[in-house]
């Protein structure tokens, strides 16, 4: 399970290579051609190269209660150029009477 605060980086890249999705907790220094530099790039010229931001969670879902949610599957919003997490209801086993 992912926790929350795993993917609360500001500079989380994300990648879809092959219908995988690839996450970087930063932009890598080095990629492709480019020797070095490569994460001094602008957000602009990283999509070129298919590096995309991932959003954060409660930016997402602002009702987002990890007491209550688990962070679900990231996929790719074209509209916006941006990879979310799902948020996903947690399942007790329990009820609160019990």
């Amino acid at each position: 399970m992912i926790q929350p605060q795993q993917i609360k980086k500001i500079d989380m890249k994300a990648r879809t290579d092959n219908g995988n999705i690839t996450t970087y907790n930063s932009t890598p220094k080095n990629w492709g051609t480019v020797i070095c530099g490569f994460d001094t790039f602008s957000d602009s010229k990283l999509q070129t190269y298919g590096f995309y931001n991932v959003e954060d969670i409660k930016t997402t879902h602002s009702d987002f209660d990890s007491r209550i949610h688990n962070v679900g599957a990231l996929s790719f919003d074209a509209d916006n150029n941006v990879y979310k997490y799902a948020k996903e209801n947690k399942t007790f086993s329990q009820s609160v009477a019990e």
